[in-house]
């Protein structure tokens, strides 16, 4: 049996925590509230955490700081970062990806699609196909975000779905995609998706 993996949960405030219920019945979870408790945390295991799930209620930037901290650590630096937010602006989901984020997720949680983004995070390193459940709702909400042209889950979405490797048959029409959607491009986007959906 295929050992669990573990996912670090920093929340910001600790009292909202929406996420160990979905979580748990998938992978280990440990939940802290500061910052200072996740590096200690993160030093303490004897098994690095497979994901760090940083909660940011803004207008505080202090997870920003946090994930550029974790940037610059080499013991960390390699360990994939999900941003969960109540605020997403185009501009702050640039930023977050320039800093090392590999996800952003945006209240009200879906837990659907919170824990599809939690997996595809996680699935990352093999080759993805058109026909995985993964992939399927992940090119469903985006044509969603698409739909009620909101702008920044539609850039967060695509972010997402840039960061899993297709197979070279599909990589030139999910670059295509990508394209469109970063543009706002949203008509033409939703024709891209249903044309890979099929």
């Amino acid at each position: 049996m295929q050992a669990r993996k573990s996912v670090l949960l920093i929340l910001d405030p600790i009292d909202v925590n929406p996420y160990s219920p979905i979580l748990n019945d998938y992978y280990d979870v440990t939940a802290v509230g500061d910052f200072c408790d996740a590096l200690t945390a993160m030093y303490s295991v004897s098994k690095p955490f497979a994901l760090i799930i940083l909660q940011v209620f803004y207008p505080k930037t202090i997870g920003l700081e946090f994930l550029e901290q974790l940037s610059i650590m080499p013991e960390f630096a390699s360990v994939p970062v999900m941003l969960v937010t109540n605020h997403a602006t185009p501009n702050g989901i640039r930023k977050a990806i320039s800093l090392g984020a590999k996800a952003i997720v945006t209240f009200p949680i879906n837990d659907g699609r919170f824990i599809d983004t939690v997996k595809g995070i996680l699935y990352q390193t093999g080759k993805a196909r058109l026909s995985d459940p993964i992939i399927k709702n992940s090119l469903a909400a985006l044509r969603s975000a698409c739909l009620a042209e909101k702008a920044g889950e539609t850039i967060a979405l695509t972010t997402n779905l840039r960061r899993i490797k297709f197979p070279p048959e599909f990589d030139a029409a999910v670059s295509d995609l990508a394209a469109l959607t970063m543009t706002l491009q949203y008509k033409a986007a939703v024709s891209a998706i249903d044309k890979l959906l099929g």
